[in-house]
């Protein structure tokens, strides 16, 4: 088959809108790089009959994502490291893990402490646009699996609880589990402390030393989203909210570490109200950035 790119978005995929086509032509840019299609006369590309399916189940796996993401949180890096996943998920038959990371239920009230036994409704969507984005890999016969990893570390009024408060994060997890299964039994649940080695290196209090992956402004847009929760029901001072927020930023970082080494093919779908958390996962100049999905909050 052969093909000219800037045609390819209108007359294969019937994509209209120039910003939508530019996720296609960064797909046939990337592919390109890697030696899928082969240049031929006036500008154009002949693909062989595997190569296009990979095309075009690479090009309709992002279409399907920019129709059900917040716009430009995503990096064009990460958007391309994402494409290199696909590809190879697909040439090897090698599975993507798409993984996120859920909070336990907090109980709200400046004079409660502990966790609910219930979950609230964040992490059941975020199960849902989990679910959705698996399904539709697998629907696009994409090599995946899926897993929601429960925060049961890094908890942030640890020194508050007492054994009750424990048992009541367990029966969070129980009904976390419950409720997930049912949306999809092929999702695997597993909680943040039996994975590697996060509890011992996060343990209750976060990791307190180490380099903190995010700049300053950064940092106080996310202490500003999170003010109120400790502010106004834990009580803590302005310095302990900061020292928390670094701690965190340093915890997800390793989080995110631990998870490469589980799959190095790896995309993360985050929480739908949780932006400026999102930051902590998505790496340094150092350190290789970490694909995500960020959802609309009503699209999945």
């Amino acid at each position: 088959m052969i093909c000219v790119p800037g045609n390819l978005a209108r007359d294969l995929f019937k994509i209209e809108t120039k910003e939508r086509a530019k996720i296609v032509h960064l797909g046939i840019r990337v592919l390109k790089q890697n030696n899928i299609g082969k240049k031929v006369e006036n500008q154009k590309i002949e693909y062989s009959e595997e190569e296009f399916t990979l095309l075009r189940k690479i090009t309709s796996f992002l279409v399907w994502l920019d129709e059900r993401e917040c716009k430009h949180f995503r990096t064009v890096e990460e958007t391309k490291e994402m494409v290199e996943s696909l590809l190879t998920s697909l040439k090897e038959n090698k599975e993507i893990l798409f993984f996120a990371l859920f909070c336990p239920s907090y109980k709200k009230g400046k004079a409660t402490k502990g966790f609910n036994e219930e979950i609230g409704n964040t992490p059941r969507r975020g199960i849902e646009n989990l679910s959705a984005i698996y399904s539709q890999a697998k629907l696009l016969q994409i090599p995946c699996k899926a897993m929601a990893v429960y925060g049961d570390l890094a908890l942030e009024n640890s020194n508050r609880l007492n054994k009750k408060d424990f048992n009541d994060l367990q029966t969070n997890f129980t009904n976390f589990r419950k409720f997930g299964e049912n949306v999809n039994s092929e999702i695997e649940f597993s909680k943040l402390s039996d994975l590697g080695i996060c509890k011992k290196r996060i343990g209750l209090n976060g990791i307190t030393e180490g380099e903190i992956p995010l700049t300053i402004g950064e940092i106080k847009r996310i202490e500003k989203r999170s003010y109120s929760f400790y502010k106004e029901i834990l009580r803590w001072s302005e310095d302990k909210i900061k020292r928390r927020t670094e701690d965190l930023a340093r915890s997800c970082s390793f989080i995110a570490e631990e998870m490469r080494r589980l799959n190095s093919l790896l995309i993360m779908v985050m929480m739908e109200n949780i932006y400026e958390r999102a930051k902590f996962y998505q790496g340094s100049e150092e350190n290789k950035t970490l694909p995500i999905f960020y959802p609309q909050k009503t699209k999945c």
